[in-house]
């Protein structure tokens, strides 16, 4: 079809398979190559995702196969990968976080402006009804004034799991460990719904696992808005929790467990936008492994801001804030809890 967005994913791990049912259920989008520099990556990849690869950026650019790219390597890599693909002139959808450090992501940022390139970042909880419902409840006035919020993601990551991964848990690929793999989403909604921080005050810890960065964080928020927050991340619990989200305002208070409204008290006393769908219903997702459909939402939304020439929804800018404070949370934590300002 006219107008088609050729898509190339640059990383062959295991969250390619996520991209490429994406990008291939995605209206608009086609799947035309994966591209690793790990031979053996790459071999399988291809084998894997029945698509051509390449070795490098600067091939597939040469090649002029694509016409996009969703950046799926380590996460200190995607402002090198992302510039590499915006000055060959394409446009960069990169996996969160968008950076490890503010001058990266600015740096990426800036090239992506520079070439007159779209950027996006991958933040699919956003895409959620109930959490999108939160935003926008929120936004207008339906829980009164905020005066609190809470963001825990209690989860569980073997020991395996970061030897295998090898950057996963380091500071120089992954950036942090718990807060900034793991809890990024959780706290990018924190943000979304809740506003800018203002302060935090923060202890991190490395407590079951033999990695570099922390495995488990607490941090107390103070927002623009005076309402006040809790963060709470961690990789340890032996089971994992739901992830949760809590939203209270003076007039009513919005509850989430992964993404689904356990609580829905608005002023108006309209139901949660997932109200009357049967949790047990899988209708669409992909049983046993990470469902797609907010990846392909997010897709859909990126073809659409390439041809109509405007910002996707999560930005770089938006795709900026959550590491902003993260790195914030381990400034404090530093700091044995001294308060650290925002903007950094």
């Amino acid at each position: 079809m006219a107008g088609e967005v050729r898509f190339a994913i640059v990383g062959g791990g295991v969250i390619s398979d996520v991209h490429a049912r994406a990008i291939r259920a995605a209206p608009g989008a086609v799947l035309a190559a994966v591209v690793d520099t790990d031979d053996a990556a790459r071999a399988a990849a291809t084998e894997r995702l029945a698509t051509p690869g390449y070795g490098s950026v600067s091939e597939l650019i040469a090649a002029g196969t694509a016409d996009a790219v969703t950046v799926a390597v380590p996460s200190g890599l995607h402002a090198e990968v992302g510039a590499r693909a915006a000055h060959g002139g394409l446009h960069v959808l990169t996996e969160k976080p968008i950076e490890i450090t503010l001058a990266a992501a600015d740096r990426l940022i800036a090239a992506c402006r520079q070439a007159g390139v779209t950027l996006g970042c991958i933040s699919q909880s956003r895409t959620e009804p109930d959490i999108a419902g939160a935003h926008a409840a929120v936004a207008a006035g339906r829980l009164g004034r905020m005066v609190l919020a809470r963001a825990d993601t209690k989860w569980f990551r073997s020991q395996k799991y970061y030897d295998e991964g090898g950057w996963r848990g380091t500071w120089e690929l992954d950036g942090g460990g718990a807060l900034m793999n793991q809890s990024i989403h959780a706290i990018d909604i924190l943000q979304w719904v809740m506003g800018p921080v203002t302060s935090v005050s923060a202890y991190a810890a490395t407590l079951t696992h033999e990695i570099e960065a922390e495995d488990n964080a607490v941090a107390a928020i103070r927002f623009a808005s005076g309402a006040l927050g809790v963060l709470e991340g961690s990789t340890s619990m032996k089971a994992g929790r739901p992830r949760r989200h809590e939203f209270h305002g003076d007039a009513g208070s919005i509850v989430l467990e992964d993404g689904r409204a356990v609580v829905w008290d608005v002023a108006d006393g309209a139901a949660a936008p997932s109200a009357g769908i049967d949790p047990s219903d899988t209708a669409g997702k992909v049983v046993g492994r990470i469902d797609h459909n907010p990846h392909r939402m997010q897709v859909e939304d990126f073809v659409a801001a390439i041809g109509e020439g405007r910002e996707p929804r999560v930005n770089g800018a938006e795709g900026r804030a959550p590491v902003e404070l993260i790195l914030a949370i381990y400034e404090s934590a530093a700091r044995d809890g001294e308060p650290v300002t925002l903007p950094l």
